[in-house]
């Protein structure tokens, strides 16, 4: 049985490392795209609450 990307839906050939997710609150699989852009998305909301800190 052929794993589905929680956010997008599509069907992974290969489960990697299970990847938190925080909209689901657990580990959940992601194929690669989404893993890319939530990579992106962290590292920008990372930088916005750093700002936020020093303020």
């Amino acid at each position: 049985m052929q794993k589905k990307c929680s956010r997008c839906g599509r069907s992974i050939k290969e489960v990697g490392r299970l990847v938190r997710v925080t909209w689901l609150g657990f580990r959940a699989p992601l194929c690669k795209e989404c893993r890319a852009a939530l990579r992106k998305e962290s590292k920008t909301s990372n930088k916005n609450i750093k700002k936020v800190r020093v303020k």
